[in-house]
């Protein structure tokens, strides 16, 4: 994820946030409703980069103490458990349990024939600078294909993104707001007869401005743009 300011105070902001590593999903019980699985990872690598200032530090949860996460039968994420040791190791300024909730894809709740489509809403809430930004995203699926592999079914599918961010701030007489609009695609290959997500990506611009504003008007504005960009894959163990 990264974000540009553009002349931001006389200056030109760069803001950067990568993290990469592996996660193991292990299902401890399944339901026709609910999956219930343990969420681990010997390790995944977060920099954080802002201004001249660069954080690094690694987000670790052991077999032992694992997060507990509940998926309904849509991929959606229903609870989530025993994530505090988890978040304390966590510098950035928002939770991991929102980062799983908001950019994991989502199923259709039943049966679709090629050429269907799915809606999902997400809507993430990140502080800053005494604010809360809403980032918001309305995600259209589409089942493209369905084809022959070694490994069984392999699904198709597509996605369409609609991006918008926004949060405000009272300063005394002056009203900020962040404001911007955005789109971009993702792509998921599910394979059907083993039940899980083989990769997925997704893209996205959101091209915004900071707005300064007095009685209605505006005084400044600070245009910026931010780009998240995010790939997974997926491997079975047994």
């Amino acid at each position: 994820m990264s974000s540009e300011g553009k002349d931001f105070l006389g200056k030109s902001l760069s803001l950067n946030a990568t993290a990469s590593g592996e996660i193991d999903i292990a299902i401890r019980q399944a339901s026709a409703e609910n999956i219930f699985s343990e969420v681990s990872s010997p390790g995944i690598r977060v920099s954080l980069q802002a201004l001249e200032a660069r954080d690094e530090f690694t987000l670790t949860a052991p077999t032992d103490n694992p997060v507990e996460v509940t998926f309904d039968k849509a991929g959606r994420i229903r609870d989530v458990k025993n994530v505090e040791a988890l978040e304390e190791q966590n510098l950035m300024n928002f939770s991991v349990v929102d980062v799983l909730r908001n950019y994991l894809p989502v199923f259709p709740d039943g049966q679709v024939s090629l050429g269907d489509s799915w809606k999902d809403h997400k809507r993430m809430l990140i502080p800053f600078q005494g604010m809360d930004l809403t980032v918001g995203l309305e995600v259209t699926f589409y089942l493209n294909d369905v084809l022959p592999s070694p490994e069984g079914r392999m699904a198709l599918i597509s996605a369409d993104y609609g991006v918008t961010l926004s949060g405000s701030k009272n300063l005394a007489e002056v009203a900020g707001s962040f404001e911007g609009k955005g789109s971009g695609s993702g792509s998921l290959v599910f394979l059907a007869d083993q039940g899980y997500i083989k990769e997925y990506q997704l893209n996205y611009v959101v091209d915004g401005a900071m707005v300064m504003r007095k009685d209605g008007k505006n005084l400044l504005e600070w245009p910026f743009s931010l780009s998240v960009n995010a790939s997974l894959s997926f491997l079975e163990k047994r």
